[in-house]
């Protein structure tokens, strides 16, 4: 559980100094909020 956790917490961590470090139009957040998404449900159903 904890692995899990972490792996999401790191996700986020890069995904927020990212978001910090290139200005987006709100469309291409969304995209990026959908692809974030998608990677972590992936993650988590990969590691059971």
């Amino acid at each position: 559980m904890k692995a899990r956790m972490t792996t999401a917490a790191l996700l986020l961590q890069d995904f927020d100094s990212e978001m910090s470090n290139t200005r987006r139009t709100r469309v291409g957040y969304a995209y990026e909020i959908r692809d974030l998404a998608g990677r972590a449900v992936h993650l988590l159903r990969g590691h059971r």
